[in-house]
C-alpha cells in the first residue's frame, strides 16, 4: 500500500499492489481491511485515491465510510 500522511492526519491511499501470484486470493482485500483498522485505531481519516480502495469501499461500505476524510465520498 502506497500512502502519504498530511499535516492534518489524513492518509492519502494512493496505490495497492500484491504479487501477481497472489492476485485473486483476497490478499489485497485483507491488506485494505488491516489498513482501515489502523486508520480507525489511530484516529486519522483517509482519502481513497487508489481505485482498488474505492472499489473495496463500494463492496464494504461499513468498513470505510466512517473514516473518510471530509469532502471524500464513494458512490
Amino acid at each position: 500500500m502506497d500512502y502519504m500522511i498530511s499535516k492534518k492526519d489524513i492518509i492519502y491511499l494512493t496505490h495497492t499492489e500484491v504479487p501477481t501470484s497472489l492476485e485473486g486470493q483476497g490478499v489485497g482485500s485483507a491488506l485494505v481491511s488491516k489498513v482501515f483498522q489502523f486508520i480507525a485505531d489511530s484516529g486519522m481519516k483517509m482519502a481513497p485515491l487508489c481505485p482498488f480502495v474505492a472499489a473495496y469501499i463500494k463492496r464494504h461500505p461499513e468498513a470505510g465510510k466512517a473514516i473518510l476524510a471530509e469532502g471524500y465520498f464513494i458512490d
